[in-house]
């Protein structure tokens, strides 16, 4: 299939996957009150921008934007840090910043920013002369301080999520990267070692925990540990949701039990209730395609640093797919992650939007690398 045709093709699984979030956003709407009744239309406004940003990014090129990368990682650290003094406080986190009059969460759109200004300077290193261990070390630490940065910004705010989700980012980068394998072996290692210190600290001395971390990290721990154990209202009745679906579903607005964040990090549960097993069946062979497709591109692409680009795509992407629906079905503990393209979110979907505009800009041009 020529590339054309794939993009036709990730194109209407795309369209399939907005319309069907607009119409569960629409029929969440219902079980959170009139005053969000027009949450659907924000969302059609938001979709609207994204397309318009990614035709924007599109026409750029991503050679470009590799280029300009740097002052982009820059500005939206700048923008996570006025995030923490001027930022506006929701469900105790603090992780939406406004300005001019609109509302946004600059934590979503460093996700662009980390994954291009990671794969320019990976892409970079992938084409010197010589590689010797000194060389791979410089660039472990040098990509590790670039994800750290954002990474405790948003950790303070607090939005584990986000931090999970840069994490993967930099490992599977540098995973894909010519880097040996000792080097996997010893993060695997020092993590280890990381995680059983905070483990046994976390156990036997709670008031270092404290001090560091602050009391948050304890909630944030517990819903992690206790996941399975605690039975939430938030997962009984998403289970209760979906279980009621049936084959065929309920249809729209008549979900008949509450869900608290039904039309974002649940709109899951809303979405098989009112469409049954047939609608989820339809959903997740959508996303399966659009993942497949991104695979595709990542494989068949003749430019190094697109490989690293639409990694970092579809790692952000399936870790959220799985996260988001395996928490409404209590196989996760609870986060706050979207479903891509489906979930309540403008700073979200307009991040996601764009990822579009990157993927199709892959192999545009006959191979030519950032490098060079």
């Amino acid at each position: 299939m020529k590339t054309k045709n794939y993009n036709i093709l990730l194109l209407t699984c795309l369209f399939f996957m907005i319309s069907i979030g607009i119409l569960s956003i629409y029929s969440a709407s219902e079980l959170i009150g009139s005053s969000y009744d027009n949450l659907h239309i924000k969302q059609l406004a938001s979709v609207l921008i994204g397309i318009i940003l990614s035709i924007v990014v599109m026409t750029i090129g991503n050679e470009k934007l590799l280029k300009y990368s740097f002052y982009l990682y820059v500005l939206c650290n700048i923008l996570l840090i006025l995030t923490l003094f001027i930022g506006e406080e929701i469900n105790g986190s603090t992780c939406w910043l406004t300005i001019f009059g609109i509302t946004f969460q600059p934590s979503e759109f460093m996700k662009i920013a980390l994954i291009l200004f990671l794969s320019s300077v990976i892409e970079k290193y992938h084409f010197k002369n010589k590689i010797t261990a000194k060389e791979e070390l410089k660039l472990i630490m040098l990509t590790f301080i670039i994800t750290l940065i954002p990474s405790l910004l948003v950790f303070i705010e607090p939005d584990t999520g986000s931090v999970i989700m840069y994490a993967l980012i930099y490992l599977m980068l540098l995973f894909i990267s010519p880097l040996r394998n000792r080097w996997f072996i010893i993060m695997l290692t020092f993590l280890t070692i990381l995680i059983s210190t905070f483990i046994i600290t976390y156990i036997f001395y709670p008031d270092v925990i404290l001090d560091i971390f602050g009391s948050s990290i304890f909630y944030r721990i517990d819903r992690i540990i206790n996941w399975q154990i605690s039975e939430g209202m938030q997962l009984e009745n998403s289970l209760i949701a979906i279980g009621t679906g049936g084959f065929t579903g309920l249809g729209l607005r008549n979900t008949p039990i509450y869900i608290p964040e039904a039309y974002s990090d649940f709109i899951f549960s809303i979405y098989a209730n009112n469409n049954g097993f047939i609608g989820v069946i339809t959903l997740l062979t959508i996303i399966i395609v659009f993942n497949l497709i991104i695979l595709n591109k990542i494989t068949n692409t003749s430019k190094t640093v697109e490989k690293y680009i639409l990694s970092g795509i579809i790692i952000t992407l399936i870790f959220s797919q799985i996260q988001n629906i395996s928490m409404t079905i209590g196989l996760l503990p609870i986060m706050g992650i979207p479903l891509p393209y489906i979930s309540y979110g403008g700073s979200s979907i307009i991040t996601y939007i764009i990822f579009i505009g990157l993927i199709i800009n892959t192999n545009r041009k006959k191979s030519h690398h950032l490098s060079k």
